[in-house]
């Protein structure tokens, strides 16, 4: 009974230091879309040869999240974060895409916008923000392997 009330706890524990929900929201002008808008990781994408994309993103807690952008090759992919009036990325690259990190804080909401220019008819570019998957659920296989190892050495002693 001890180990099944141990299994509880440590499972409580684990599932409680969830990710915080981040939402994105475009604007309606833009000529990509939000394709998953809710929860610890949202996307977007947009097709075209010149755009000027703006969305909206806030997250529930404060939380760290990690903005990657891609973009296919020979395209140059301005990518600009604000949070009000402090600039949090700010980067010009071509070919291929980038990772950026920054801290959050619950309820600020960040303006994204995605500029292409000069590429491709038919170029692509990808947006993707997420918020890190929290250490207790690294802890739960470890402590699962350690309830298991503990019932089969009970078992052998009885």
């Amino acid at each position: 009974m001890k180990k099944a009330m141990l299994f509880l706890v440590a499972f409580l524990f684990s599932v409680s230091a969830s990710a915080a929900t981040l939402t994105l929201t475009g604007d309606v002008t833009n000529t990509g879309s939000v394709i998953v808008g809710s929860g610890d990781f949202v996307t977007a994408g947009g097709t075209g040869s010149t755009l000027d994309d703006a969305f909206t993103l806030s997250a529930d807690e404060d939380t760290r999240m990690i903005l990657t952008a891609t973009v296919n090759p020979f395209a140059e992919l301005t990518v600009l974060v604000v949070n009000g009036v402090d600039v949090v990325v700010s980067e010009v690259f071509g070919i291929g895409g980038a990772t950026y990190a920054w801290n959050a804080i619950a309820g600020e909401e960040y303006q994204v916008s995605i500029q292409l220019t000069d590429a491709a008819q038919g170029t692509d570019y990808d947006l993707r923000v997420e918020t890190p998957i929290p250490a207790a659920a690294f802890l739960m296989a470890p402590a699962l392997i350690g309830f298991m190892g503990l019932r089969r050495k009970a078992a052998k002693a009885a």
